[in-house]
C-alpha cells in the first residue's frame, strides 16, 4: 500500500473512533427526561344539567269506540244525509237518515187521545167524590148519617185509584209513542268519521239492522307499552306527553294526556299498557286511525344528567376522566342523545374533568399532567 492511500485509511479510522467516543461519552439528558415526564392531557369541565325524566315509546292511534249505526224502528228510508258515506265527517246531533214517520205520528195521536180520555175519567171521578163529600156534610147531623155518608165515600176510593192507574198507563204509552217517533230521525251521537255506509232512499229497514259504521273523532286513544319499573321512576306524575308520527319525528309534537294505566302485565312481553288521550286527532295533517305514533313521556320529577360529546365516548359506554391527577376510564350509562351530545346519568364526582385530548397508548390510572381548555 503506497503512502497516500495509507494516510487516507488512517484518517478514516481515526474519524470513526472519535465519533464512537462522542456517542458513548456524550450527555444523554433527553432520554432521562422523557422517562420521568408525565403524559400530557387536555381537559374540560363536564357539562351538567337538571332535566325531567323522559321515556320514548310507540303505539297505534285507535278510535275510542266503534259505532255500528242501526235503525231502532221498522220502516222505509225517506231521506239520507249526503255526508253519510265513507270518508265524510258529521257533527254531533246531525241528522243522518229519516224513516217514514207517518205510522208513528198516528200512534202518538192515538195515545194522546187515550191520555185525554183517562184524564177526563179521573176528573169525572174526582167530581163524584166531591159530591159524596158534600152529601156527607149535609147529612152529618142526621141520625146514622155519619155512618151512611162515610160508607158512600169509601165506595168512591177504589174507583179513584183505578182511574189514576189508567191515567198513568195512558201517560206512559204516550211518552213511549213519542220516543218511538223520535227514533225515525237518526242522529250522530258525536262528531264522527263515516267508515262505511249503505243506506239508500226507499230501503226497507228492520229494527236493529246495521246501515253504517262510525268512528268518533272528538278524541282518540294511543296505547303504548312501557316497562313496569318506569311507573316507579314516574311516581310523581307525568308532566306532558308529546306525540309525533313515526314517519316524521321532526314534526311539531301534539300534546296527549294520560287517560289511564292498565293494571296488569302483558303475558307476551311483560310490559304495562298506558292509554294516552289525544283531542281531535284527524284535524292534524296526515293523521289517520291505525298509524304508528311516537310517544315521548316527560315526568314531573327531574334528575341530574351530563352531556358528553359523541366523539368522547369509546366502546359504547366509556369516557376518559381526569381525577386526582390520574387518567381514569369511567363507565357511563346513556339515556338519550342529540346531534352533538350523548346524555348520560350523572355518576361523576364533583372534581372530575373530561379528558378531550390524550396521547396514543395512554394506560388507565396513569398519572398525567393536565391543562384545561
Amino acid at each position: 500500500m503506497n503512502g497516500p492511500k495509507r494516510k487516507i485509511l488512517l484518517v478514516s479510522i481515526l474519524g470513526i473512533l472519535v465519533c464512537t467516543v462522542i456517542v458513548l461519552t456524550g450527555p444523554q439528558p433527553l432520554e432521562a427526561e422523557t422517562a420521568n415526564k408525565k403524559p400530557s392531557v387536555a381537559i374540560s369541565p363536564i357539562k351538567r344539567a337538571s332535566v325531567a325524566r323522559e321515556y320514548t315509546a310507540y303505539g297505534i292511534l285507535r278510535p275510542r269506540q266503534i259505532l255500528s249505526l242501526a235503525s231502532q224502528v221498522d220502516g222505509e228510508v225517506k231521506w239520507v244525509n249526503q255526508k253519510l258515506s265513507a270518508g265524510h265527517q258529521v257533527e254531533k246531533g246531525e241528522d243522518l237518515f229519516h224513516i217514514d214517520s207517518r205510522d208513528f205520528v198516528f200512534a202518538v195521536d192515538r195515545e194522546r187521545a187515550s191520555y185525554a180520555l183517562a184524564l177526563y175519567d179521573i176528573e169525572l171521578e174526582q167530581g163524584r167524590s166531591d159530591v159524596a163529600r158534600l152529601e156527607w156534610n149535609a147529612l152529618i147531623k142526621k141520625e146514622n148519617g155519619e155512618q151512611l155518608s162515610a160508607s158512600r165515600l169509601r165506595l168512591r176510593e177504589p174507583k179513584q185509584g183505578q182511574s189514576q192507574a189508567q191515567l198513568d198507563i195512558a201517560e206512559a204509552e204516550l211518552e213511549t209513542a213519542k220516543l218511538t217517533l223520535s227514533r225515525t230521525k237518526v242522529k250522530s251521537p258525536w262528531p264522527a268519521s263515516v267508515i262505511e255506509a249503505n243506506a239508500v232512499v226507499g230501503q226497507i229497514l228492520k229494527k236493529g239492522e246495521s246501515i253504517a259504521t262510525l268512528f268518533p273523532i272528538d278524541f282518540a286513544w294511543v296505547e303504548v307499552q312501557v316497562p313496569p319499573q318506569l311507573l316507579l321512576q314516574f311516581n310523581a306524575g307525568i308532566q306532558s306527553i308529546e306525540l309525533r308520527p313515526s314517519y316524521n319525528l321532526d314534526a311539531i309534537p301534539i300534546q296527549g294526556k294520560l287517560d289511564g294505566i292498565v293494571p296488569n302485565l302483558s303475558e307476551q312481553n311483560r310490559l304495562v299498557t298506558i292509554r294516552v288521550r289525544v283531542e281531535r286527532p284527524l284535524t292534524q295533517p296526515g293523521w289517520v286511525f291505525g298509524m304508528h305514533l311516537q310517544a315521548r313521556l316527560i315526568a314531573i320529577e327531574k334528575r341530574d344528567v351530563t352531556y358528553i360529546p359523541h366523539e368522547m365516548v369509546i366502546a359504547g359506554n366509556l369516557v376518559w376522566v381526569y381525577r386526582n391527577g390520574h387518567a381514569i376510564r369511567h363507565q357511563v350509562f346513556p339515556i338519550g342523545r342529540s346531534n352533538e351530545f350523548i346524555q348520560v346519568e350523572n355518576n361523576f364526582q364533583a372534581e372530575d374533568r373530561l379528558i378531550i385530548k390524550r396521547p396514543i397508548g395512554l394506560f388507565a390510572n396513569s398519572e398525567v399532567e393536565a391543562s384545561e381548555v
